[in-house]
């Protein structure tokens, strides 16, 4: 598999020119400065807090606009697994082969950023598990994105909803319970239920459960820890419990998401020699 991650920063003026016959996909996560993307007639300008993705054998342009004063972004250059593309399939796509959605710059683009930079840092190390994790990071980025989209085809979020949001990703290992969130938000129990499954289209604790199985992925594939102290660490008192939602949420139990990337590696490594 090819995979590279890297961190660029550079000031005007800057172009590049990609061309037709480049056979790997393009992931860009735009920090600072737009850049201005040219396909023929078309035209697209990323702004900072763009999440861009571009397909194999697309050719463009990419240059600085007259507003860069400086850009930085983070952009991978991969051959993407199977089942990617449904993360990004139905984002905005201003021209053919480019997908790009636009995250709100104050909770969403922080995370993204961090997932882009956690799997640059995982790309330059020599672990055993270096490329899945990258990946997983690089996963994250587009589920984050993924989600941006949707968010934002939803009417406009309660701030109350969004801090209930905030603290329990923050909170993870703690006990939440629909009346903790809703006293975050400063609501009663049932009026929070009500408006945060109407505006997300899941209760209160199924978006908590997938804070925690999400957490719980990243500490498998990161850590050697066992899996009763992942599930403890996630906010998980049983780990049979633990093992059971995990399942229901991704196909696999724990040991196997664990031992899965494992496997591959070694037959990688057999492969090499």
């Amino acid at each position: 598999m090819t995979l590279t991650v890297s961190y660029l920063t550079l000031d005007p003026p800057y172009r590049y020119v990609r061309a037709a016959d480049f056979p790997l996909w393009t992931f860009g996560c735009v920090l600072e400065g737009p850049m201005e993307i040219r396909q023929g007639r078309h035209r697209h300008i990323s702004e900072p807090g763009s999440l861009v993705v571009i397909a194999p054998d697309t050719p463009y342009a990419i240059s600085t606009t007259p507003r860069t004063r400086r850009h930085r972004e983070y952009f991978a250059i991969l051959t993407i697994p199977k089942g990617w593309k449904r993360w990004f399939a139905r984002w905005p796509s201003p021209m053919p082969g480019l997908w790009r959605v636009n995250a709100d710059r104050v909770r969403t683009m922080p995370q993204i950023e961090a997932a882009f930079k956690q799997a640059h840092a995982y790309r330059r190390e020599s672990r055993p598990l270096a490329t899945e994790l990258t990946l997983h990071a690089l996963e994250r980025a587009m589920m984050l994105g993924d989600e941006a989209h949707v968010m934002g085809k939803l009417p406009p979020a309660d701030e109350r909803l969004l801090d209930a949001m905030a603290f329990a990703e923050a909170h993870l290992t703690e006990p939440l319970s629909i009346e903790k969130l809703a006293d975050v938000a400063g609501l009663s129990p049932s009026r929070f239920a009500h408006l945060f499954t109407a505006w997300r289209g899941e209760s209160p604790m199924k978006f908590v459960e997938g804070l925690r199985i999400a957490r719980a992925q990243s500490l498998l594939l990161a850590t050697s820890d066992p899996i009763h102290e992942v599930a403890q660490s996630c906010g998980f008192d049983n780990p049979y419990h633990f093992a059971t939602r995990f399942r229901r949420r991704t196909g696999q139990t724990p040991r196997d998401y664990r031992r899965q990337p494992k496997a591959a590696d070694v037959q990688r490594r057999r492969l090499r020699e």
